[in-house]
């Protein structure tokens, strides 16, 4: 976690460039890697915005598989996803929480690497990968009120997330199979 001391970091999970000019390596987005698949909660970022009141938020992002992503929604917010390495389900739900689409993404030939959110719908990520590395631009400022999260879905660290999440995954394998 060397690369990760150039850095200011907020906790073991959120990093903050700190030159005017953000600029990050290749071994600062491994170390995030690391950091991921040693948090508890599989998680961790490196954001390249000054702070939660930004208007624009940039970030580096590493989940490991088997990391809860719930469910969730943005209220006027868009926001671009680009994956940088690993592979994953993109889930898209209805406002019900029934599955109504899944991309597979990965960076094996023709796979979809990137994907663009201009509507408020609920969204998830089911990570296939040991972690997964990716490039999320959103609107900010950061206002936790303005993201969405369904009664639907279990919250984190409740002992229903494993049960749901292994559900989700057997529904995104058939909606594949369906051809959508």
């Amino acid at each position: 976690m060397g690369a990760l001391n150039e850095l200011n970091r907020l906790s073991d999970e959120v990093f903050y460039t700190v030159e005017s000019t953000p600029v990050l390596t290749t071994n600062m987005l491994l170390a995030i890697e690391e950091a991921a698949k040693s948090n508890e909660s599989g998680k961790a970022r490196i954001c390249c915005h000054d702070g939660e009141k930004d208007s624009l938020h940039e970030m580096f992002i590493a989940h490991k598989r088997g990391c809860y992503v719930r469910p969730h929604k943005h209220i006027d917010k868009i926001e671009s996803f680009y994956l940088i390495s690993g592979s994953a389900y993109l889930l898209l739900f209805g406002d019900c929480g029934s599955i109504n689409k899944v991309h597979k993404i990965g960076q094996g030939s023709g796979e979809l690497c990137y994907y663009r959110l201009r509507q408020p719908v609920y969204h998830s990520l089911l990570i296939l990968s040991p972690v997964i590395v990716f490039h999320e631009v959103t609107a900010g400022p950061f206002r936790p009120e303005e993201t969405l999260f369904p009664e639907w879905a279990p919250e984190p660290g409740s002992e229903q997330v494993l049960i749901y999440m292994k559900e989700l995954e057997s529904q995104a394998v058939k909606v594949l199979a369906c051809g959508q």
